[in-house]
């Protein structure tokens, strides 16, 4: 097989999974910077948009039809920021809470009287729909292909978790910010792709499962050369994650662990197999250990992080509690944090530092989408439940909703304090373990 053709097949089913790998590794790639940095997540909305249209193109009769359980999930969540663009009249959208401040400032200028959408940012609230549509499209993408493609998928995005992990120990190795592809990243300790250590963490954990994942769906029962690989991948990336000295990161180890121990274990038939899969985590672990002799110092700050109290983020919590109050049931848009947050904020935490997020995924998004937005959330999660269920009773989908099912309780947790789906990199993460939910769609299958 030439060079070409490896990369490029010539069917039209090995193009489309081919132009999909190449979405996510554009998508982990240039999306980890996150809002503040606009000229990378522009770029890659550009390039989404190139591929799909070489999509189209090249897929032709070879189209898979996505899950309609899919399509439905993603037209939930695309609703809540439509939904808040839409005028509604002077006497509407002034009798909603938090909008005397915004209905005097209009006043002043005459626009009062004026139709005006639900979000109070409505330019940032359409930002915010047209950076969901990346990885939207990309779950959709996902969701559309067949066993073989879904291998491809979990290679490329554990591929891309090493890849982040090379570059990080530059990064760290390096003198300054040397390697690092944004300003303001966490200098010091491993960031890889992303601006955020944490957003770093997340990939490096995700990407072991898909490891795994790929793993467990592998052609061949036996493969001892396969769990030497895998070994030395999860060695590289948990090495990788304590680089990044992310607390939560180190301490979401042990859920990502148990998702890969289910997966290197659930497919096991033979005795040789069920000993190459047990030298696997054995081994990882002992990699991970020796990684803490050879690094001392730097492991052992990263280890006295977790008695550092920082009272930062409990500071907004408590003012952004305040904020929620003031705009619920309703909330005040996507992308709108800042503008609701500050006027909520107390005078004892101000300081030098700009509030961009509220280090809970739960309560931003409680502040921004309201009550309505956490209903259509919950619907979303329903639908996706009934998916799941239906794919881990499938030998053949398992792994795949295993990856799917450990990434989505990675995130939530993490999402507690932090802030992993405010980047396009860590939703489209998020969006590949959506698209794995629906069943592969081989020759025989619909998808649903």
């Amino acid at each position: 097989m030439s060079l070409t053709k490896r990369f490029w097949p010539d069917d039209r089913v090995g193009q489309r999974s081919a132009l999909i790998c190449l979405f996510v590794v554009l998508a982990i790639g240039l999306g980890g910077g996150g809002s503040p940095h606009p000229l990378a997540e522009l770029l890659l909305q550009m390039s989404a948009a190139a591929i799909l249209a070489a999509f189209a193109w090249s897929a032709g009769d070879a189209r898979a039809r996505p899950s309609r359980t899919i399509w439905a999930i993603c037209a939930f969540v695309l609703a809540i920021p439509v939904l808040q663009l839409v005028p509604l009249p002077p006497a509407g959208w002034q009798a909603l809470p938090g909008r005397e401040g915004q209905r005097a400032a209009l006043d002043l200028v005459g626009l009062a009287d004026n139709w005006r959408p639900l979000s109070i940012a409505p330019h940032k609230t359409l930002a915010s729909l047209l950076a969901m549509v990346v990885p939207l499209a990309l779950a959709l993408l996902v969701a559309g292909e067949n066993t073989a493609g879904r291998r491809r998928i979990l290679a490329t995005v554990a591929l891309m978790a090493l890849a982040s992990a090379v570059l990080g120990t530059l990064q760290v190795a390096g003198p300054g910010d040397a390697f690092r592809l944004y300003d303001g990243s966490h200098t010091g300790w491993l960031t890889g792709f992303h601006a955020n250590r944490n957003a770093a963490a997340d990939l490096l954990l995700i990407g072991a499962v898909a490891a795994a994942a790929r793993f467990a769906m592998r052609e061949r029962q036996d493969g001892v050369t396969s769990a030497i690989g895998l070994t030395a991948a999860l060695g590289v990336l948990l090495v990788a994650l304590l680089l990044t000295g992310s607390r939560a990161g180190i301490m979401l180890v042990s859920v990502a662990a148990a998702g890969i121990a289910i997966l290197v274990t659930a497919r096991q038939t033979s005795r040789r197999s069920r000993w190459s899969a047990g030298f696997a985590l054995v081994a990882a672990l002992v990699i991970v250990l020796s990684a803490f002799a050879i690094f001392d110092q730097r492991l052992g700050y990263a280890a006295a992080r977790f008695g550092m109290f920082d009272d930062t983020r409990i500071a907004l919590w408590q003012d952004g509690a305040r904020a929620l109050a003031a705009g619920w049931p309703w909330g005040t848009g996507m992308g709108t944090f800042v503008d609701a947050f500050l006027p909520h904020e107390q005078l004892m935490h101000v300081d030098a530092s700009m509030p961009n997020r509220a280090h809970s995924e739960w309560l931003e998004f409680a502040m921004e989408a309201g009550l309505p937005g956490y209903v259509l959330l919950a619907t979303a999660i329903v639908l996706g439940a009934a998916l799941a269920r239906r794919s881990l009773g499938d030998p053949a989908s398992r792994p795949a909703a295993i990856f799917a099912l450990t990434c989505f309780i990675l995130v939530a947790l993490h999402a507690l304090i932090d802030y992993p789906l405010r980047n396009m990199a860590g939703a489209s993460l998020v969006a590949i373990a959506l698209g794995m939910l629906a069943r592969p769609q081989e020759p025989d299958t619909d998808g649903t």
